[in-house]
This record gives C-alpha cells, sequence and structure tokens, in this order.
C-alpha cells in the first residue's frame, strides 16, 4: 500500500528563528504529491514563530511540553508521532531535527522506497555546522544498518508501532545517558519482534550539519567549528557526549580541545 499522508516530526529546545525557518522551508520546498504536514514539538521552552503553511506542506502546528525533558529529542518525537497518527491520521512518520534540512526529493525517495517496508533509513550529507556546505556524503556512521540517524528516519505500515518506543527510552536509562538516546533507539528497531522490514535510500536526501569533531578532517578544506561535540568513555564503563572548545590541528595526531560541557 502506497504512503500518501506524512507528518515530519521536529523537537525544538529554543533554536533562533533563522534555523527554524530553513527547516521549515526544506519541508515546504519537498517535491512530491504526498500530503503533508509539519509538528513541531517544544521541550519545555515557548514555541518559536511557526511560518505559515507553504509549498508542499498543508500545516506546520506546534505543541509544548509543560516541563523540559531533556531527552535528546525522544519524548517529543513521541508526543509529535502520537498526535500525527491519532490526529491527523497520517499513514507516514518523518523525523527533522530543527538544525538539519531535507534535500528536495527525500520525502518522494522515502515514500516511495516505504510500499511494503516498514522503516526507510535514508543517506545523509555531513555538512559544516557554521556555513551548511556539504563535505560528505556519510556512509560510516549513519548507514542505515548499524545505525540511522533521526532526521533520516522514515516509518509506514508496520513501522508506525515503532514510534512509541521513544517515549519508552527513559525507563531504560540506566543503559544509555540521554545523549545517546538516538543510537538506543536504533538499536530497538533492529530488534523489534515482529521484525521490521527495512529499506536503505541510495543516495544521501539529508543534509546534516554535523557537530561531532570526528566528522571534519584534520588535513582538508573544511576547518572545524569553534565548539564541537565528542564523545567520552567514562570510568564505570559507558559513554556521554560532551561539548569541548576546538584549540588548534595538531598534525597527524587530531585535534588539541578543552572540554567545557
Amino acid at each position: 500500500m502506497a504512503v500518501t499522508h506524512v507528518a515530519v516530526i521536529t523537537p525544538f529546545v529554543g533554536e533562533a528563528a533563522e534555523v527554524v525557518e530553513r527547516c521549515v522551508a526544506s519541508v515546504s520546498a519537498q517535491a512530491t504529491a504526498l500530503r503533508v504536514h509539519h509538528v513541531f514539538v517544544a521541550d519545555g521552552v515557548a514555541l518559536p514563530a511557526l511560518p505559515a503553511a507553504s509549498g508542499v506542506v498543508e500545516g506546520v502546528l506546534g505543541i509544548a511540553l509543560p516541563t523540559r525533558c531533556g531527552d535528546g529529542g525522544a519524548t517529543p518525537r513521541a508526543v509529535g508521532a502520537a498526535y500525527a497518527l491519532g490526529a491527523l491520521r497520517v499513514d507516514g512518520l518523518a523525523f527533522l531535527d530543527v538544525d538539519n534540512t531535507f534535500r528536495p526529493d527525500h520525502l518522494a525517495t522515502v515514500a516511495g522506497l516505504a510500499e511494503g517496508r516498514d522503516v526507510v533509513s535514508a543517506r545523509r550529507f555531513l555538512c559544516h555546522l557554521a556555513t551548511g556546505e556539504p563535505m560528505v556524503e556519510d556512509r560510516a556512521d549513519s548507514d542505515g544498518d548499524r545505525f540511522t540517524d533521526p532526521s533520516c528516519l522514515f516509518l509506514a505500515h508496520g513501522g508506525l508501532r515503532l514510534a512509541r518506543l521513544w517515549g519508552e527510552l527513559d525507563a531504560q536509562r540506566r543503559y544509555v545517558h540521554n545523549t545517546m538516546q538516538d543510537r538506543h533507539f536504533w538499536g530497538l528497531v533492529r530488534n523489534a519482534t515482529p521484525p521490521a522490514r527495512r529499506a536503505i535510500a541510495p543516495h544521501a536526501t539529508v543534509d546534516y550539519r554535523t557537530p561531532w569533531l570526528d566528522h571534519y578532517p584534520v588535513k582538508g578544506a573544511f576547518p572545524p567549528p569553534d565548539r564541537a561535540k565528542v564523545v567520552l568513555g567514562l570510568p564505570d564503563g559507558t559513554r556521554r557526549s560532551t561539548w569541548v572548545e576546538v584549540l588548534e590541528a595538531d598534525g597527524d595526531k587530531g585535534w588539541r580541545i578543552r572540554v567545557t560541557g
């Protein structure tokens, strides 16, 4: 059965107006015959001024959570998905973090692959955090098998039931730090019972503004942002992500950094 009506779910934690506008514009510019709604869920902060619906988007909607969950967007995604499924009656769910953007063929590509599939993983370009300039297509990290970034995730058919897992991650926090929720969610999808029927898009349709330091080559045309994120190992054997100040390139050894987060 073909997908016809899609909601794009975007968590919001206070990003700047121009970031919101860029995100909404990328959804409005989709080249597709799908019905599309864009749902923002503010995580314990005031909703942003949302642009009016335009292009392919029928409505840009906002939901404000009364208190901050601070779980990396997991609860806002669960709430947005539940609203879209219950009130809007969509048959497809896409997720887009507010600082990322869809390329014009994204929804048409993933919805097309969803016929006979429950979960579709889009490809992504790693883009400079400050400029948005694409650096490289990511086929090592968010590869659609070991991991799928939320902005590359599309659910349909039997996969729609998996959206509720975003709201169950907090109960499993003893297994995962909240900044690693995205990867834990994907592990639950991979191990779902019954197994989800999955597909991977053949080309990149998402521009991902990456804060991760290891995505920036020491030698190359793209310097890192002044502040970037790294994953640190903790004494108890777990891992967490944190912000660092990038001081300078240290030859072939990598970046010289100072932990700030």
